[in-house]
């Protein structure tokens, strides 16, 4: 059975009113400093630990590593209003 329909009148009704009254998720890292920063620290611990480097993104707080730093890029936001960007 397609539940298409129950999601889009949840987001319409329920989480569109709710984002207008200023209740946001708080489990998103791009909302959340404090789940970002660990997000960010994890991914950049775990690439210096395999050494490996990890390109990522979306987190609305772009990243670019200084010598010597773990190789962990990210790129923020890929989207912008007057933009795309890329890396």
């Amino acid at each position: 059975m397609n539940r298409v329909w129950l999601s889009r009148a949840v987001v319409r009704h329920v989480w569109k009113p709710a984002q207008l009254w200023g209740i946001h998720d708080l489990t998103r890292a791009s909302q959340n400093v404090e789940l970002r920063l660990e997000v960010e620290r994890n991914l950049s611990d775990w690439a210096r630990s395999n050494a490996q480097p990890i390109i990522c993104g979306h987190t609305h707080q772009s990243y670019f590593p200084e010598r010597g730093d773990a190789p962990y890029f990210n790129i923020g936001s890929c989207v912008h209003p007057r933009c795309i960007t890329g890396m």
